[in-house]
């Protein structure tokens, strides 16, 4: 079925957590991962927050909506930076795909096992 996991409307605390993580989380991916902050810091214009999961990491993005990322926050300091710096390449990806085929219509219904997922 689907499922609805994005946050409720955020209180004004949330909003600072959240906005102290971004700011962390930024901070982190331009000390630690500096070849991804270009891309982020020009294409990145909405985190939506997501209801947290105990069991893993939550994050999202979609293809139609170019520099949007969907995640939850977690307690570890570095765990925003390295959501960010995942989905913006599903955004990246996403972007080259409406530009390029790369890969073979006629494998359209093939699917790839992916260990990380449980779908």
């Amino acid at each position: 079925g689907c499922h609805s996991y994005e946050s409720d409307r955020l209180s004004e605390a949330e909003v600072e957590r959240w906005q102290r993580a971004f700011a962390t989380g930024i901070d982190f991916i331009r000390d630690h991962m500096p070849a991804y902050a270009p891309g982020i810091l020009t294409g990145l214009n909405t985190v939506m927050p997501m209801q947290p999961d105990p069991g893993y990491d939550r994050s999202a993005s979609a293809r139609l909506a170019f520099g949007a990322v969907g995640m939850a926050l977690r307690p570890e300091q570095d765990s925003l930076a390295l959501l960010l710096v995942h989905e913006f390449q599903h955004v990246k990806m996403g972007a080259i795909l409406d530009m390029f085929e790369l890969y073979d219509l006629s494998d359209r219904e093939l699917r790839y096992y992916a260990p990380w997922r449980p779908d």
